[in-house]
């Protein structure tokens, strides 16, 4: 996973759930203290834009496990799906911790010489 679009992701995410509660909550309280429904328009925006940056939260939690941002449309619907989306990242670094392991060893032995201890044919 990779840990900066997880905080990116959080930052976001917890933002915009706190604005996709609040903001009805807060037009409905103006609306009331006001006598103004207009004032309600001012909630659906809060929680519009707070809708957006959950999205925004989601696509950068798909990101950092290595997936495509579209996962994160059925992250609105449950994050249990982004939850539970394999992580790319974990696999091809360990691919490439292997491809590592097996290039430095590949045909040396251990003294560091040729495989079955002859040397490199110089003498």
């Amino acid at each position: 996973m990779i840990k900066r679009y997880n905080r990116i992701s959080l930052l976001f995410g917890a933002s915009g759930l706190a604005l996709c509660l609040v903001g009805p909550l807060a037009g409905k309280l103006l609306a009331y203290e006001f006598e103004n429904n207009a004032l309600l328009l001012v909630g659906l925006v809060v929680a519009c834009s707070g809708m957006a940056l959950l999205l925004l939260g989601l696509v950068y939690y798909a990101k950092s496990k290595g997936q495509a941002e579209k996962w994160a449309w059925s992250g609105l619907i449950t994050p249990w799906i982004l939850y539970f989306l394999p992580d790319k990242t974990a696999i091809k670094r360990r691919d490439d911790s292997v491809r590592s392991k097996n290039s430095s060893t590949s045909g040396k032995g251990e003294d560091g010489r040729g495989e079955r201890g002859q040397g490199d044919g110089s003498t």
